[in-house]
């Protein structure tokens, strides 16, 4: 398997605090079956400049690079703010594409709504760069929990979606990554994770629950589009079902 959204480069953000519990979260990432992470760890451009950041992340994947498992393959990527305010310089934002690939993962606010001014930016982060977006763990957005139709706005730009294995495994939002799952609204699958215990490796558990809801083939479906976005082959995004909520329910 893939995961697609990691915070496991040591000292880079709120994720792995040392190299030691780096290695550990790819040793629980190998247990459970993942083959390929990727290291997204967070960018905010007020802080600092792509160029910076890459040097910094470069710096932390050379620190655990010798204590990565045989049989895993750590690639590098960023997971990028972009809200509706900040000035993006496009084409430099562009080199935190997944290594290799012009797929960049990106966290919208978290916010009630978005107005017109974010889906400009990402208009024109696709027109100026040939980029697609991932939008990050998109079953932690109150938005579109509320309005799931949101979804499909993001996807008519050419958006991908991301949601986090832990979603498969909360009470409050385990119907809403079910239905997220089933009516193909996920195309990438991460874990999300920054430790050992309390944002730790999820995936088996997730997968698990997905196949007993009879998802199995929906997950596969997943790992097929990761595995070509790694290889930086277009993803055809296919217009997914309507999502409903009944009696708190996602269906």
């Amino acid at each position: 398997m893939t995961d697609f959204h990691t915070h496991v480069l040591p000292h880079m953000d709120d994720g792995a605090k040392s190299v030691d519990v780096a290695s550990q979260m790819l040793l629980s990432a190998k247990n459970q079956g993942i083959t390929t992470v990727l290291a997204t760890s967070h960018y905010y451009g007020k802080i600092q400049s792509p160029e910076a950041y890459i040097e910094r992340r470069n710096n932390s994947y050379e620190l655990l690079r010798p204590h990565i498992p045989e049989g895993v393959t750590v690639k590098l990527g960023a997971e990028v703010y972009l809200s509706e305010r900040m000035s993006v310089d496009y084409e430099r934002v562009s080199k935190l594409c997944v290594e290799g690939t012009k797929y960049l993962l990106v966290e919208l606010p978290f916010v009630k709504n978005w107005d017109s001014n974010l889906y400009r930016k990402l208009s024109d982060l696709i027109a100026e760069t040939g980029c697609t977006p991932v939008l990050a763990h998109v079953d932690r957005y109150t938005a579109f929990a509320k309005h799931p139709e949101r979804l499909l706005d993001f996807m008519k730009m050419g958006c991908l979606l991301q949601v986090n294995s832990a979603a498969f495994l909360e009470r409050r939002v385990k119907s809403f990554a079910l239905a997220l799952l089933s009516k193909g609204y996920v195309h990438c699958l991460g874990t999300d994770m920054h430790d050992t215990s309390g944002r730790k490796c999820t995936m088996a558990s997730a997968k698990q629950v997905a196949e007993e809801a009879g998802l199995a083939e929906k997950w596969e479906n997943a790992q097929v589009n990761m595995r070509k976005i790694l290889a930086d082959e277009r993803i055809e995004i296919e217009t997914p079902l309507p999502i409903v909520r009944c009696f708190g329910k996602f269906r």
